[in-house]
């Protein structure tokens, strides 16, 4: 990521703690390990990949409550699986 991505995306979360950014910054634009991060700034490595995760959905606009899940499913639950997932994805857009 960019700097300028970042600065948009941190600034589509809205307000937060400068030492977000910090850590998010750290990680995503100049490629600090999250351990490394964790470490620098004093917080849990947890912590530091929930920041980039949230990072990351905003730079997707996916929002940041939901989360990734990858499964090995039967074609016939995948694919109800995946409607679903259109159906939140047009849900979101709308609203």
């Amino acid at each position: 990521m960019t700097s300028e991505e970042f600065e948009a995306v941190s600034l589509r979360l809205g307000r937060h703690d400068t030492k977000i950014d910090e850590v998010a910054k750290a990680v995503l634009v100049n490629g600090t390990k999250p351990l490394d991060a964790a470490i620098r700034f004093n917080i849990s490595w947890q912590r530091v990949n929930h920041i980039v995760r949230r990072f990351r959905a905003a730079a997707r606009d996916v929002p940041p409550e939901w989360r990734r899940v990858e499964v090995w499913l039967p074609e016939s639950l995948a694919a109800r699986v995946e409607a679903l997932a259109e159906k939140a994805r047009a849900n979101h857009v709308k609203s």
